[in-house]
């Protein structure tokens, strides 16, 4: 199993929160990019793919929202593999029921639980890592 632990993308439009979460990110030994909307992001993702293992996905902004993301994530089979973890002030069912309709593989909301958060990211490089090796076996 890889060691590596891949370059987090965080997607938020609050400034506070992408801070919050670089913080948390770079204390745990992770690399990441930081972007303030879906469009910024959807570039970033176009551009270095093969990077990115972990999107941690404000799920409302304005433009284009979090949710529409990742539709367009989960519709690109060169994206596939990319694990997404939806987070948000919307924690009602409902909210949590359309954020993994559209493809969240982790939800978590705000404000973070530290552990919480890392235990899912954690989860979801393991996960990528797992899809992505079965994916080279199949190639070969």
């Amino acid at each position: 199993m890889s060691n590596d632990k891949g370059t987090v993308l965080v997607v938020d439009d609050h400034i506070q929160s992408v801070e919050l979460l670089e913080c948390i990110l770079q204390d745990n030994g992770y690399k990441y990019i930081s972007v303030y909307s879906a469009e910024e992001a959807w570039e970033i993702l176009r551009e270095r793919k093969e990077d990115i293992k972990v999107i941690l996905l404000d799920r409302m902004m304005p433009g284009m929202s979090g949710t529409d993301l990742l539709k367009l994530i989960r519709d690109d089979e060169q994206l596939e593999e990319i694990q997404v973890i939806l987070q948000t002030a919307l924690a009602r069912d409902i909210d949590i029921a359309e954020g993994t309709d559209a493809g969240a593989n982790k939800y978590v909301s705000k404000p973070y639980d530290e552990k919480l958060l890392l235990s899912m990211l954690n989860a979801c490089i393991k996960e990528y890592d797992k899809i992505h090796r079965l994916k080279e076996m199949a190639r070969k």
